[in-house]
């Protein structure tokens, strides 16, 4: 890539990305980070009408606490790993037609079976807010040739597998986490926000207000993932907030699940981090998403 003294602090690299000259469409692409990193700086030196052929950010930042990160990541991935690393030449953004933007999604789409999906897909926005910028008259992206995602197979359980899977789960530990899964629809990281104090036992109704999910944790001037923490979010959407009433097994395995947390608490002491979570370590912590997925899987 050509590229001009513009710079951009990415937080979830924790590097400088130098930005392309002028009206490059590769700074098109990467200025679509601003959507999903969780704080983006923007800083140049350069009069306002240089950058993407008019209107340069001197500082900006901009935080997006609501994105997933899973939306993250992947927006990482294919920005980092698929697009960029992809473009064999950087060529001014009113150049970038359908046939350049054809070209680009064929070798990219050979990377993986959604690759080709998503990278369309990113693309199409870049170039709609290039549009909104007025920095080119239309989009080129819907005139490419399309890369349908592939449709995920739905298995229903029926009585008999609900059966083996509630036998399987009884003594292992997650059978608690099993019946909240299966009875009363919750996803992954709303069963393991949940806490003591979101359950009504005299109604016999759960509170979903929180999640927890997997940071992804990447180390300063790298793209990839190095590990992931387990941190605590708000629901996914506002429509996720949400009072459930609950099976009398569900309210039964609960307080049972009480009791064995209290003789933890007993156990640790001081040592025990007390946050009221229903699943959790011996010591308290949450458990890592890891855990469940592992504990499902077997």
């Amino acid at each position: 890539f050509r590229y001009s003294s513009t710079s951009m602090w990415c937080v979830s690299t924790g590097s400088w990305i130098s930005l392309g000259s002028s009206g490059m469409f590769a700074d098109a692409v990467l200025s679509l980070l601003i959507r999903f990193t969780s704080c983006l700086r923007l800083q140049s030196d350069k009069p306002a009408d240089d950058h993407l052929d008019g209107g340069a950010v001197s500082t900006a930042v901009v935080f997006s606490q609501r994105i997933e990160n899973t939306t993250r990541m992947v927006g990482a991935y294919v920005l980092y790993d698929l697009i960029l690393p992809n473009m064999q030449q950087d060529i001014k953004l009113r150049y970038a037609n359908e046939e350049y933007s054809d070209s680009l999604l064929s070798v990219v789409s050979k990377a993986c079976e959604s690759a080709g999906n998503k990278s369309r897909e990113f693309l199409n926005m870049a170039m709609k807010e290039a549009v909104i910028q007025e920095y080119i008259k239309r989009n080129p992206i819907p005139a490419t040739k399309p890369y349908p995602r592939k449709k995920p197979t739905i298995f229903i359980l029926n009585k008999e597998n609900v059966k083996r899977i509630l036998k399987a789960a009884y003594n292992s530990g997650w059978y608690l986490e099993t019946l909240l899964g299966l009875f009363c629809g919750l996803r992954k990281g709303e069963i393991s926000g949940l806490k003591f104090g979101d359950f009504d036992a005299e109604n016999r109704t759960i509170y979903i207000q929180r999640q927890i999910t997997s940071n992804p944790v990447i180390p300063k001037g790298e793209s990839k993932i190095e590990t992931y923490e387990v941190i605590e979010k708000l629901p996914k959407t506002d429509n996720s907030y949400r009072r459930l009433r609950i099976p009398e097994a569900v309210a039964k395995e609960i307080e049972r699940r009480r009791t064995l947390v209290d003789a933890n608490k007993l156990q640790y002491g001081e040592q025990y981090f007390d946050r009221d979570y229903i699943l959790c370590q011996e010591n308290g912590l949450p458990r890592s998403t890891a855990a469940m997925n592992s504990a499902l899987s077997k």
